[in-house]
């Protein structure tokens, strides 16, 4: 699985633990228990994600590259998969997508500004904060997927930390 550079660093430091990815036109749940899945195939019955299966993390290409991804970092094994809009993200499953709470520059700005940026989730070299971790995650989201809704599905994608390995350099 591609993920960005950031969201590498933190799925190796145990910080992230869930990634949410768009449903694809043809994509299919098959159920395993209510509101999970056991694993999703692609229009063509291809098995995309399966629970119980590890799976590469690869961050992105090098620059100039015409790889569409960058060397394996380590792997992952899921143990979750359903199906939500992403708009409904908690701010629990927010953290577990890697947004953590903002310090540093808090210091120097008004105590409304401070709850207003609270939580800051970093993507493609920009933190986006808000002063919720789904508020922040969301404005994160809004930056890779710009023309993309909240009531738009999305697989969410869970593992436990404690499965990730890391490649030998």
């Amino acid at each position: 699985m591609m993920f960005a550079k950031e969201s590498v660093e933190a799925i190796l430091a145990g910080k992230k633990t869930q990634t949410r990815r768009p449903v694809q036109p043809g994509e299919i749940g098959h159920p395993n228990l209510v509101g999970s899945y056991a694993r999703v195939d692609t229009r063509g019955g291809r098995q995309k994600w399966a629970v119980h299966s590890d799976y590469a993390i690869n961050p992105p290409a090098p620059e100039g590259s015409k790889a569409r991804c960058g060397k394996q970092v380590g792997r992952l094994k899921l143990t979750g998969i359903r199906c939500e809009p992403v708009g409904d993200i908690s701010d629990e499953d927010a953290l577990a997508e890697g947004v953590e709470k903002v310090t540093g520059f808090l210091d120097s700005i008004s105590e409304e500004e401070r709850e207003r940026l609270a939580y800051g989730f970093k993507i493609k070299g920009v933190l986006c904060c808000g002063p919720t971790p789904g508020k922040a995650f969301l404005k994160g989201w809004k930056k890779l997927y710009p023309k993309s809704d909240l009531s738009e599905l999305v697989w969410v994608l869970e593992w436990d930390p404690d499965s990730v390995t890391r490649e030998a350099a």
